[in-house]
């Protein structure tokens, strides 16, 4: 994690994406790995009851807090539940359900965090789905080679039936549903966005408005899979 602007963008708007295109009020939130807490700090500026966090290096947490003019102060957060745990451990022994659930792990290609990229981890996260829930799921572009791109969302589209992709930089940010996306409501939106803390966090990284929002928009689900066809698919069993 930086304060690099780049990395800003994308933190933050693994954070807005989800919070703004759930079709209804979000009151429960789960991030799967805390780090820098932008991405958790981004979804706190929203009117949930409970931001769950789970990290599993408690060590993270002493980080966090150099960037805590960066991530809203997230750890004082008095809507926090911070979770010291195994994002895939913590889904196999709880029952909770979440209105959106955002997991952004380090590359695919490190030790440990290709798991957090499988059918299998994809799967949970559904599982802890409230009905009308969204999913975000982060995908770099960079250092990731095309077919590994690939393979990551169709994975991921082959879990979700309903699937947008958002490209922010040199990332793509996943969106996933079980049931469709209702169209999209600009007007809803601009509400969403004129929330004086959302609107801040969006525009500290240059959004300006619903339309910039939109405009990161690149793919549907039907897009998704045609882009991703072919490709090998990855499981715990069988990583890519």
């Amino acid at each position: 994690a930086s304060d690099a602007f780049e990395d800003m963008l994308v933190q933050r708007m693994l954070g807005h994406l989800p919070m703004l295109f759930h079709p209804g009020p979000v009151k429960t939130a789960c991030v799967v790995g805390l780090g820098a807490g932008v991405t958790a700090g981004a979804m706190g500026v929203y009117d949930i009851e409970r931001l769950t966090a789970i990290e599993l290096e408690k060590g993270v947490l002493v980080a966090s807090r150099f960037f805590a003019d960066r991530n809203d102060w997230v750890l004082d957060n008095p809507r926090l539940d911070l979770r010291i745990d195994d994002g895939k451990n913590f889904f196999r022994l709880s029952r909770e359900k979440f209105d959106v659930i955002e997991s952004h792990p380090n590359f695919p290609s490190l030790t440990g965090s290709g798991a957090l990229f499988s059918r299998d981890f994809l799967e949970q996260c559904k599982a802890h789905l409230a009905p009308g829930g969204v999913v975000c799921h982060w995908s770099p572009l960079f250092r990731t080679r095309p077919e590994d791109w690939k393979t990551i969302v169709g994975t991921f589209a082959d879990v979700f039936p309903y699937v947008r992709a958002f490209n922010v930089g040199i990332t793509t940010i996943l969106l996933g549903r079980v049931e469709p996306f209702p169209p999209v409501d600009v007007a809803e939106l601009r509400a969403r966005f004129d929330r004086a803390s959302v609107g801040r966090s969006l525009r500290e990284v240059g959004v300006r408005g619903p339309l910039e929002v939109l405009s990161y928009y690149q793919l549907d689900d039907a897009e998704a899979r045609r882009m991703a066809e072919g490709a090998v698919r990855t499981t715990d069993d069988r990583p890519a």
